[in-house]
C-alpha cells in the first residue's frame, strides 16, 4: 500500500553540501516532515518549467504584446518578491509559506525522511497551482501555491542553486534581464 502524499502548509529551501543536492524541506500543518532532495538537472528542469508555466499562463501577459511579454513577466514576478519581503502570512490561510535558504551538512535532517524527487507535476488552476513532488514511487508531498507564491519558489530555487555554484542557466529571458539596463524615454 502506498503511503498518501504529504500535504505542505511550509517549505523551506537549502543546499546540502554532502549530497550535493538541494533539499526542500516539507512541513504539513501536523508538523510531519519529509526532506525532498532535487538533483542538479531536475532543478534546472524545475527553473525553467516554472518560468515558462508562469509566461504562458499570465493574463496580462498574453494580451501584451510579443516584445513587452518578458518586461511584464518581469515586473509581476518582482512585485511577488516584494510582496514576499513584507507580507505576513495568517495561521491556517493554506498559504505555503517558503523558508529563508540556508547550507547544510546534511546532519540535521537525519531524523526526517529524505525522498529523491524524480519528477513534478504542477497544474493549473485558475486563482492557483497545484505541485506534487514524486519520488520513484508515489506522490511524496503536494501543495497548492498562487502565482506570486511559485514566483517566490522560482526565486529561492534560482539563489539557492546559485548559492551551490551550480551555475544553472535560464531558458526564460526575463530571468536574464533582471540587471539590465533602464532606458528611458
Amino acid at each position: 500500500m502506498t503511503a498518501s502524499p504529504l500535504h505542505v502548509s511550509r517549505l523551506s529551501l537549502h543546499y546540502d553540501t554532502v549530497e550535493d543536492r538541494l533539499v526542500l524541506m516539507a512541513v504539513s500543518d501536523e508538523e510531519k516532515a519529509v526532506a525532498l532532495h532535487l538533483t542538479r538537472r531536475l532543478t534546472a528542469r524545475l527553473i525553467n518549467g516554472i518560468s515558462h508555466l508562469l509566461e504562458r499562463s499570465s493574463a496580462l501577459a498574453q494580451r501584451a504584446p510579443l516584445d513587452m511579454r518578458g518586461d511584464v513577466i518581469l515586473l509581476e514576478h518582482q512585485r511577488a518578491l516584494t510582496r514576499a519581503e513584507t507580507s505576513v502570512r495568517p495561521a491556517g490561510s493554506g498559504a505555503v509559506a517558503l523558508g529563508k535558504a540556508r547550507r547544510s551538512g546534511g546532519a540535521k535532517q537525519a531524523a526526517v525522511p529524505a525522498r529523491l524527487v524524480r519528477a513534478v507535476n504542477i497544474a493549473t488552476r485558475p486563482a492557483a497551482f497545484d505541485i506534487v513532488l514524486n519520488d520513484q514511487r508515489a506522490a511524496a508531498a503536494r501543495f497548492s501555491a498562487s502565482r506570486a507564491e511559485l514566483h517566490q519558489l522560482l526565486e529561492h530555487l534560482r539563489r539557492v542553486s546559485g548559492s551551490a555554484d551550480w551555475a544553472l542557466s535560464a531558458d526564460a529571458a526575463w530571468l536574464r534581464q533582471e540587471s539590465r539596463e533602464l532606458i528611458l524615454n
